[in-house]
């Protein structure tokens, strides 16, 4: 029987003339689970097994693996759709096989200092920032020949490039603490965002936004271009955050960690979903609601109504409730509000206890809203 629309109320109702001395209690028991096989639980979870249930949770590593030894300070990240392409800030510049890592071909970077790297899907050809230089490089991946060199005005630390896939490409100027964008063929200015107030490094464009590496919070964060705002970030799985690469097909960020010398493939939320998901952790909930019957008089009817655990944005149940084998729970009913509700009645003698309550375990995740239009509202008018 579905009453849907009908006022409960989570907790025991009696229905007796005559009023027993009644005493509630009731008690909530959370285990956190560490994704592992424990004594007592239904099931093992890992962290992949979490990301199964949200394939969007935002920063979820679903793949890593080492650099090669003679990779000795990476910096810059791209990918061509095919082939990530590794920069090495004094070496090579290594093109490598997303699935496992392995080394398929090396070109030497010709004394570039590199602190970025993009791939122009219009030339197919590497774009290379080098920091002292305030250059922009622009590198045939087949043989390291430089095509074209660009010497942007006043700028000596690049720590990033990105390609938008249709004429224009993004660097990231540290030293003045601003992006800014040039036609890709004429290299002329087209517009800057200043003041973002971000300790950045690294660059990639996922088709509408901006991702940029930052190493004091250790983030990744995401940039509207157009409107010079940061929308949300995810955690960097790195100590050292250096270059991106995005993966327009699969969604994912492949992220470099300088120190580390590793590749992380990192899945991020859909840029159209206005929050985000992260820190997902394992916890089995244990209710009990304790009614105890202290007298004088019997009670003919105590009903009891539990507010049953739902999966929300917030939180995925993983296992279906186990109700106490003691009561007949009928959890068919919702409140005013859409909460499902179990329901369960039974006599009460005096002196009696009754313990009705579930078991269930969930997967929670740390929940972040946000909203584009609102961050245009706050964003602070310019100073004239």
């Amino acid at each position: 029987m579905n009453t849907r629309g009908k006022a409960y109320k989570t907790g025991s109702e009696v229905l007796n003339r005559m009023q027993p001395n009644l005493h509630y209690t009731f008690f909530i028991f959370v285990y956190i689970l560490s994704f592992i096989a424990s004594p007592g639980f239904s099931a093992s979870y890992d962290l992949a097994d979490a990301a199964d249930f949200e394939q969007t949770y935002p920063g979820y590593v679903k793949l890593s693996f080492p650099l090669p030894d003679d990779c000795y300070n990476p910096t810059g990240l791209a990918w061509d759709g095919e082939y990530l392409w590794l920069g090495d800030k004094y070496g090579m510049i290594y093109k490598i096989h997303p699935a496992d890592g392995l080394i398929i071909d090396s070109i030497s970077s010709l004394g570039i200092t590199l602190t970025g790297l993009a791939w122009d899907e219009t030339t197919h050809t590497l774009l290379c920032p080098e920091a002292d230089s305030g250059s922009i490089y622009r590198i045939n991946p087949n043989d390291g020949s430089v095509e074209h060199v660009f010497s942007t005005a006043g700028v000596s630390n690049l720590q990033g490039v990105a390609h938008d896939g249709s004429g224009a490409i993004f660097y990231l100027d540290k030293q003045q603490g601003k992006i800014v964008k040039i036609d890709a063929t004429t290299y002329e200015e087209i517009k800057n965002i200043p003041g973002l107030g971000l300790n950045l490094r690294g660059l990639t464009w996922d088709g509408r936004y901006l991702w940029a590496a930052e190493n004091e919070e250790d983030k990744i964060f995401l940039i509207d271009p157009e409107k010079g705002l940061v929308i949300s970030s995810i955690l960097s799985p790195a100590s050292d955050p250096y270059g991106l690469a995005f993966d327009k097909s699969e969604t994912v960020i492949w992220h470099v960690d300088c120190t580390k010398k590793r590749i992380y493939r990192i899945l991020v939320r859909n840029t159209d979903v206005s929050y985000t998901k992260d820190s997902p952790f394992g916890a089995r909930i244990q209710y009990i609601d304790e009614v105890r019957n202290n007298g004088p008089s019997n009670l003919s009817y105590l009903k009891t109504f539990i507010a049953v655990p739902q999966t929300t944005l917030q939180q995925t149940v993983i296992t279906p409730l186990t109700y106490d084998f003691l009561h007949s729970f009928d959890d068919n009913f919702y409140d005013i509000y859409g909460q499902q509700v179990a329901y369960d009645k039974e006599p009460l003698n005096a002196g009696s206890t009754t313990l009705p309550g579930y078991d269930t375990e969930i997967i929670n995740f740390n929940l972040r809203h946000f909203s584009i239009q609102r961050m245009l509202e706050m964003k602070p008018s310019p100073k004239k």
